[in-house]
């Protein structure tokens, strides 16, 4: 199993294990029309950051994974909990994002 991770971005916080996971948008129901538009991973991480849970508290980062939508595009998928009443939310970015 990897080895646990504190990461810190500009004030967002995750504790997640290394890695991230790469999967194929299959039969789930993903408006990838819908997804925010950015051109790498610190914009996504800077749009997290502008945009703080209702209760003015700040993200966790809980899950981060790479999809394969439509046409082949990849987007990105944030699930983030919030630090200080525990909401959760998830946003999905696309663009310029880059297989790793």
């Amino acid at each position: 199993m990897p080895a646990q991770a504190l990461v810190v971005l500009a004030g967002l916080e995750s504790r997640h294990n290394a890695g991230l996971c790469c999967v194929s948008a299959g039969p789930m129901s993903i408006d990838f029309g819908a997804a925010i538009q950015v051109h790498s991973v610190a914009e996504e991480y800077a749009y997290v950051l502008a945009h703080p849970c209702t209760c003015g508290g700040r993200w966790r980062l809980r899950m981060q994974a790479l999809l394969r939508g439509p046409q082949g595009r990849h987007y990105d998928q944030l699930d983030v909990e919030c630090l200080r009443c525990g909401a959760r939310k998830s946003w999905l970015f696309g663009g310029d994002i880059i297989p790793f």
